[in-house]
């Protein structure tokens, strides 16, 4: 009975070492739910990659306009002899406004030369903001200080009290 039973066990191992592995159907079905999982995540960082860049944009061109707002804010506050609106008076003389996209002035912070600042728009109807540090009273070498990015739909001055 003893060798029966050693027998039937031994019959019984051979099954399951012959058993051993995967069989090619799991390994195909198991490479493929690997794949499907591997292309879902693959897909969700590259759109969260994605998000991070446009977010960082974003981030960059508002510290732009902040600091282009900033810098015209500090300027302005420290200025003297405003003259507002580019309808040819001279700049040399005060002028007040209520709303003009161009505003012009002396800047304590540069010697008392004249500086200036409008809104303009470019070829593609994209609006920004320039600068310039007037020698004469015409102001000719403008200088662009928001980021092309920048799309500035309104710029407006208001002075009361030029002198």
């Amino acid at each position: 009975m003893k060798f029966l039973h050693f027998f039937i066990l031994k019959a019984i191992s051979y099954k399951r070492k012959a058993r051993r592995g995967f069989t090619l159907v799991e390994m195909i079905v198991a490479l493929g739910f690997f794949t499907v999982v591997m292309l879902v995540v693959i897909s969700v960082l590259a759109s969260v990659g994605g998000a991070n860049e446009k977010a960082r944009t974003m981030r960059i061109v508002i510290d732009n306009l902040n600091f282009a707002i900033e810098t015209m804010a500090r300027t302005l506050r420290v200025g003297s002899r405003y003259h507002c609106g580019d309808d040819g008076t001279p700049l040399t003389s005060t002028k007040d406004c209520a709303g003009d996209s161009f505003i012009a002035f002396r800047n304590i912070q540069s010697g008392y030369i004249m500086t200036a600042f409008r809104k303009r728009v470019d070829v593609n109807g994209i609006g920004f903001i320039e600068r310039n540090n007037c020698l004469d009273a015409s102001c000719s070498d403008w200088l662009r200080i928001t980021a092309p990015e920048i799309d500035v739909k309104s710029l407006k001055f208001y002075v009361d009290g030029a002198g």
